[in-house]
């Protein structure tokens, strides 16, 4: 997909905007119980996904997690609350999900371990990087 392409590169420090980086800085708020990084990184710990979070926050390889996995985790109200803030697409939503968490959460990780302040906390520095 096009605009995630483009936003791997936002996080790499290149590209342009797009609707996916209206997301990431959506999640990068504070705002919005159940709508942001660690409120998500939070229900996927306790949905089973604990792994595959410490795999993202690890140097080494990450472990993908479907766009089901993360609409059954999260649930249709904060899928549809993300979507409503952030105009997208309910339907297309826990996809982009799934493929911009492990970006979002390498991101703030990138010495392999979470931040002292916690992922919110590296959030304003993601954010500078992405604008």
């Amino acid at each position: 997909m096009e605009t995630l392409g483009g936003l791997a590169s936002q996080l790499s420090g290149e590209g342009s905007d797009s609707e996916l980086l209206t997301l990431a800085k959506d999640l990068l708020s504070k705002g919005g119980s159940g709508s942001n990084v660690e409120s998500i990184l939070g229900a996927l710990k306790e949905g089973g996904y604990a792994d595959t979070i410490s795999s993202w926050i690890g140097n080494g390889e990450n472990q993908s997690i479907t766009g089901a996995a993360i609409k059954k985790v999260l649930g249709s109200d904060a899928i549809a609350d993300i979507a409503e803030k952030t105009g997208l697409s309910q339907s297309e939503l826990p996809a982009l999900l799934a493929d911009l968490m492990p970006l979002l959460v390498n991101k703030a990780t990138p010495d392999g371990q979470e931040p002292g302040g916690g992922l919110l906390a590296a959030g304003a520095s993601i954010l500078k990087g992405l604008l």
